[in-house]
């Protein structure tokens, strides 16, 4: 069997540690393929090329994002050392729910898992969550 290849977003809060908890009871019985992926909150006139260099029109301070990428970077080997080194992790920066769902998309991801406090009543319906987002936006069919 192919390994299924999943997604877990991450804000490094309790609820994406449970997200992984519930990957992990579901490698029991299938072989995965486990994909960290953190989105750093910026406009989209701030990009980051492949070797990781920031650049901005000006809008943003350039400093303040370097300093968020370098925060997020060391969050992430965190999670490599402490799930293990077969996990994979990737950076990206933009709007959360585009860039994560740009980012399974792209390559292509048979399940996004993902942890929430949830939110209910008026508190839903004016704010909503990036959780909630993800799963109302899209869902995704590969067939290999």
């Amino acid at each position: 069997m192919d390994k299924l290849k999943i997604l877990i977003p991450t804000d490094f809060s309790v609820q994406a540690e449970f997200a992984f908890l519930m990957v992990k009871k579901l490698e029991e019985g299938t072989p995965i393929d486990i994909h960290f992926l953190h989105v750093v909150p910026a406009p989209e006139t701030v990009t980051m090329d492949a070797n990781g260099q920031i650049s901005t029109c000006g809008e943003i301070e350039v400093r303040y994002i370097e300093k968020q990428k370098e925060i997020a970077e060391r969050q992430l080997q965190s999670l490599r050392s402490l799930y293990g080194n077969h996990i994979q992790c990737h950076l990206k920066l933009g709007k959360v729910t585009d860039g994560i769902l740009n980012f399974a998309e792209q390559n292509q991801f048979d399940l996004i898992v993902m942890g929430t406090k949830g939110a209910w009543g008026l508190k839903e319906r004016i704010s909503g969550t990036e959780t909630q987002r993800i799963a109302r936006t899209r869902t995704f069919h590969y067939y290999r």
